[in-house]
């Protein structure tokens, strides 16, 4: 379904994964794409039992309740580049929400997206790199978009934000081709001038 969604012009989401349920996007990104030697790989799961964040925060992925994907792909980058992938992800999620729900997020550095200053998304981009170059890199995206009303606890002390309060005016397949389509345009941009482009639209 997300793959007619996309762009035919977009490279990435020519091999897209979809799963009931899965530990993490993440890891099975990871797996498959290094296997396969892909570019543009996404992995999509309905829940995730075992996402996480920086630092190996828990990442709350309850059933049907958001937008968890993760999209692997081989950079033509420098190692030093990997927080400004996370920006361009961020920077992706932003637009896409913007432009097909018109809801105005924050970025919070460097990872996360707020709502109303409550936690909306988390962003996690993971590379394996050499000396000279990214060789590759996962970058895994987690959006609420309806919030589990029978388990508040498990989205932290502080809370959380969703797009909507029952889903039912936002389809998650045309965000998730809409942020696929912006981050490779914007990975793109960051290959050609260094992250100029980026910062000056997070500026």
């Amino acid at each position: 379904m997300v793959g007619a969604l996309i762009n035919p012009s977009c490279p990435w989401g020519k091999e897209i994964h979809v799963f009931d349920s899965l530990a993490s996007t993440q890891e099975t990104a990871k797996r498959i794409g290094r296997k396969a030697g892909s570019d543009g790989l996404i992995v999509i799961s309905e829940e995730q039992t075992g996402g996480r964040g920086r630092r190996d925060r828990k990442w709350f992925s309850p059933r049907g309740r958001g937008l968890y994907f993760s999209v692997f792909f081989t950079p033509s980058l420098l190692p030093g580049k990997v927080q400004l992938i996370n920006l361009a992800a961020a920077l992706a999620v932003k637009e896409g929400v913007k432009s097909r729900f018109t809801i105005s997020l924050d970025i919070k550095w460097p990872n996360d997206l707020l709502r109303a200053d409550r936690k909306i998304c988390g962003i996690l981009s993971e590379a394996s790199s050499d000396s000279e170059k990214i060789r590759d890199c996962c970058t895994g995206i987690g959006i609420n978009v309806v919030l589990d009303g029978d388990n508040p606890e498990s989205y932290g002390a502080s809370g959380a934000a969703a797009l909507s309060p029952d889903g039912k005016s936002l389809h998650r397949g045309v965000l998730c081709a809409a942020i696929i389509e912006d981050f490779y345009r914007r990975i793109s941009s960051l290959a050609s001038d260094g992250g100029i482009s980026l910062l000056s639209d997070y500026r």
